[in-house]
């Protein structure tokens, strides 16, 4: 089954994001050794992964997020993931929130011109 994925990037790592979470609405549920935080919303289907750091752009295989593409220098991200696409308006509230409060950069992988910053989406 596919899920509906959105991703927001950032140009610095964003403190205290746990709290930040935490209060709307989501709750961590593991981390891993590279420091990968998996966080739970406690009411509705929506699981967000948070890697400090981001992964290579392959452009051979033309697979991860080409965040240069954003024309920001994006360190760390995050991706927002429901296998409940009548949640795409809730995932995008909560997208908006963390542009917001960290000044990151939206993607949509399923838009060619899919990067927001903040007050655009």
């Amino acid at each position: 089954m596919s899920s509906l994925d959105y991703y927001v990037g950032f140009e610095k790592e964003p403190t205290e994001l746990d709290e930040f979470l935490k209060g709307i609405g989501f709750e961590l549920t593991s981390s891993s050794h590279d420091d990968t935080r998996i966080y739970e919303s406690i009411k509705d289907p929506i699981d967000i992964y948070y890697s400090p750091a981001v992964e290579e752009y392959d452009e051979d295989e033309e697979e991860g997020i080409n965040w240069k593409e954003s024309g920001r220098a994006i360190t760390s991200d995050l991706l927002l993931t429901s296998k409940d696409y009548g949640l795409y308006e809730t995932m995008q509230d909560i997208s908006r929130k963390l542009l917001e409060k960290y000044d990151g950069v939206f993607h949509d992988p399923n838009m060619d011109d899919g990067f927001f910053g903040k007050g655009e989406l």
